[in-house]
């Protein structure tokens, strides 16, 4: 199936790009229930990967491995979406991709303490190679009076190889690489992201299949592009427009416009474990979206009392080093 971001990019971002009369795009709603895991909701925070996926956070990525790691040992399973495994190695390949030396040691420590040998040796490597600069591709100028539209084109695209590379999607390297050479960019571009493309490409090897492809959807998703309710390719009135509908327990409501967020509706009940506490109370106007980066929003939920929901209050300045010690087995 191919990726919805993709075949949005291709009918918005590309005027050359149609379907024959005959055929209809392989597209599927974005279906948010695969995620959903009621006995690791209250121990595993999706909706913090999905927005420090977005935001390239490593550190964060690398909390939520060790949330999952942690539901692993107590349930004796895996997350029908991901393992933990697959997520220390995104955290670790990210880490290395933004140059997070401290994140990749924090990842070594925990690897080497779950007796993960294999994965702690690549660490080690990652981790020397961590302050190495990967080789730089100079940017193309971008011209002062550049169309927003096409400068919007580029951004996305840019973020896309990202994400690809991060997650190790194979998959959606190729259909960039397809949509990049459909582009009506100017040649200087358009040569600048194949080339990050091929250096992406190159790094994430023989890729990390369904798992790596799974983690650029809830990503995607999250960002609301486009947007799975009533998905048209070639409208792209419905890419901004609409709400994604999930289960209890997930992110319910996505960015409008990648700004602000959406209240929750009335008939909707807010997740009720600490660790998935999307949302505070805000008093009269009820519980409401916390506005503000992933690192931002994780402050926000565990200083506030998500489980009594008693107005809103607030506990207390955020202490991350002791969550993680308490929570995360100090790693």
């Amino acid at each position: 199936m191919r990726h919805l971001l993709l075949l949005g990019l291709m009918a918005v971002l590309l005027p050359s790009f149609a379907l024959a009369e005959d055929s209809s795009p392989d597209i599927q709603p974005f279906d948010f229930s695969q995620w959903d895991d009621p006995a690791m909701n209250g121990m595993v925070d999706i909706g913090l990967l999905a927005d420090a996926l977005a935001e390239r956070d490593a550190a964060l990525v690398t909390d939520v491995a060790l949330q999952l790691s942690r539901a692993e040992r107590i349930l004796l399973r895996s997350h029908p979406k991901i393992t933990s495994e697959q997520l220390f190695r995104t955290a670790a390949t990210m880490a290395r991709n933004v140059g997070d030396k401290q994140t990749l040691a924090r990842l070594q420590k925990a690897a080497a303490a779950t007796g993960n040998k294999a994965m702690a040796s690549e660490l080690a490597a990652a981790q020397a190679l961590g302050g190495a600069s990967r080789a730089v591709i100079p940017a193309p100028e971008i011209p002062a009076d550049v169309n927003p539209d096409d400068l919007g084109e580029l951004q996305e695209i840019q973020f896309q190889i990202q994400l690809a590379e991060d997650t190790g999607d194979k998959e959606s390297l190729a259909d960039l690489r397809e949509i990049v050479g459909k582009s009506e960019l100017s040649a200087d571009i358009t040569g600048w992201l194949t080339k990050m493309i091929d250096r992406a490409d190159k790094s994430v090897g023989e890729g990390t299949g369904e798992q790596g492809r799974s983690l650029v959807l809830l990503t995607d998703a999250s960002r609301g592009w486009p947007s799975p309710s009533n998905y048209d390719p070639f409208n792209s009135n419905n890419h901004y427009g609409g709400h994604i509908k999930t289960p209890v327990g997930l992110p319910t409501y996505r960015r409008e416009n990648q700004q602000s967020w959406n209240h929750l509706p009335s008939n909707v009940n807010p997740p009720k474990n600490p660790y998935q506490g999307q949302y505070f109370n805000s008093g009269p106007q009820g519980f409401k979206k916390f506005q503000g980066s992933a690192s931002q929003q994780r402050d926000a939920r565990f200083g506030y009392q998500n489980g009594s929901r008693t107005g809103g209050k607030k506990l207390g300045t955020f202490n991350l080093d002791a969550y993680r010690q308490q929570r995360l087995g100090g790693y």
